[in-house]
């Protein structure tokens, strides 16, 4: 999981960019559902569709950083 690790100096992407990016991904999709829901179905569709896609979109980005962290990991020459 995303943000267990310690080991801040030797990560892909420090902790705090990929929170930045996780709340910036969440702001834009409930900003996109909410008016999505709007058009569909009035406030109570917005509101609900803007929670899930600020959701997915949180989901989403800390996965692909997961992902990128985990492959850098592989990459990485064993010290020793």
């Amino acid at each position: 999981m995303l943000g267990m690790n310690t080991r801040q100096d030797s990560e892909l992407l420090p902790r705090r960019l990929v929170q930045l990016l996780c709340a910036l991904a969440a702001a834009a999709g409930a900003k996109l559902g909410y008016d999505f829901g709007i058009q569909i179905g009035g406030t109570p569709v917005g509101v609900l569709t803007a929670a899930n896609t600020a959701l997915f979109g949180w989901l989403m980005v800390s996965a692909m950083a997961s992902l990128a962290q985990r492959w850098s990991r592989k990459r990485r020459p064993p010290q020793g």
